[in-house]
């Protein structure tokens, strides 16, 4: 592959050369990885943006040092490569919405749309689709027992989310917020299960594919474990996809997407949130059907038609494998798991918490599955 030039000024890239990749992301963690080593992505030249050069994507592209914060980076990457997508929504986006459509996808208008939970949660109260009571959080008087809080910009993986069960957890919200960002607070739903249901829509006819729904289950604000199928009525599946195809047409949204929904005790269906890319939801998919999310995700933004989704299992269990060691370097992979699916994410340094990779189990018998993840999740050390 032919290398580029850099130089580096005021921490903005200068590149020189001809080059042209076919693909650019714009991260370099484990979703970029995965999505270069997707089925539909052999063949693609890819280049990564980011910092994190011997980590996650190493050997899978060029990778090109530069922040994904800065939009002059984004911006200069992007002049390289025919096409761009995200790996995470946290990016300024504001000043991208001005690329052509064809340059990023999902566009960065789109993301512009839904960037904040606030906008998103006001759109889909607009779509009329069902949600809890939420709202902007101004004043500490609007603080109530039990609610939820929420960053409204960068919470992910339980960061960013305050559980209000008392007025303890109160007082350590208001000692620990940030008092440069805003937060919305919402009416704490007594839950049955969190759902979650991943699609992809195509830039070429604005076809929609979907994975079933799947149970997730979630600890600390972390999905530690996704089950699927979930068992649901049709009408408590008609109302999740319905919901999904209003938001990603109202949006005009490309690629593959993952929506999270609040199933209540008495089975009313929530719309909770969404992750405009791959998400962790549904990286069962990369064992559990013969094309995974990524490949989709390829699909919907090149322009593919979208292949034929085939199960390959009746059931399938996924569990984060997090970092329970104190920061340092990653351990060695245990023998015990040589038996099952591992992707493990190339993350040199462990810390507590720390998504190190994932593991998938197919089968038949839940209960089986369930005893072999809970014993994994004992006794690997990462």
């Amino acid at each position: 592959m032919k290398s580029f030039l850099y130089a580096f000024r005021n921490s903005v890239i200068t590149v020189t050369g001809e080059f042209m990749f076919d693909l650019g992301i714009i991260g370099d963690g484990q979703l970029a990885k995965m999505l270069a080593e997707a089925k539909l992505a052999k063949g693609l030249s890819i280049a990564f943006l980011g910092k994190d050069f011997d980590g996650p994507c190493l050997g899978l592209g060029e990778h090109i040092v530069g922040d994904i914060y800065s939009s002059n980076d984004i911006l200069t990457f992007a002049e390289q490569c025919k096409l761009c997508t995200f790996e995470n929504e946290f990016i300024d986006f504001s000043a991208l919405v001005n690329f052509e459509k064809s340059k990023f996808l999902p566009s960065a208008n789109t993301l512009l749309t839904i960037g904040d939970k606030l906008s998103e949660k006001n759109l889909a109260q607009e779509l009329g689709i069902a949600i809890g009571k939420f709202s902007l959080l101004e004043a500490t008087e609007q603080i109530t027992v039990p609610s939820v809080i929420k960053a409204i910009k960068g919470g992910y993986d339980g960061y960013g989310t305050f559980l209000i069960r008392n007025e303890k957890d109160k007082e350590f919200f208001l000692a620990n917020m940030d008092a440069q960002k805003k937060y919305i607070i919402e009416d704490f739903v007594p839950l049955k299960r969190e759902l979650a249901i991943s699609f992809a829509r195509s830039k070429k006819n604005d076809e929609f594919i979907f994975y079933p729904i799947v149970e997730s289950i979630q600890k600390n604000g972390i999905c530690i474990r996704v089950e699927f199928p979930a068992e649901l009525t049709e009408k408590q599946k008609n109302i999740i996809e319905e919901s999904c195809q209003l938001l990603a047409n109202k949006i005009d949204y490309h690629g593959i997407m993952s929506v999270e929904f609040f199933e209540c005790m008495n089975g009313e269906i929530l719309y909770n949130e969404c992750s405009p890319r791959p998400h962790n939801s549904a990286h069962y998919t990369m064992d559990a059907f013969n094309y995974s999310q990524f490949d989709l995700h390829l699909a919907a933004i090149l322009g593919l038609d979208f292949p034929r989704l085939e199960l390959l299992a009746e059931k399938a269990m996924m569990i984060n494998l997090l970092g329970n060691l104190e920061e340092g370097e990653s351990s060695a992979f245990p023998e015990l798991l040589k038996g099952e699916f591992i992707h493990l994410y190339n993350k040199k340094q462990s810390r507590l918490g720390r998504k190190m990779g994932h593991l998938n189990v197919l089968g038949n018998d839940k209960n089986k599955m369930t005893e072999r993840l809970n014993f994994i999740q004992k006794e690997v050390k990462l």
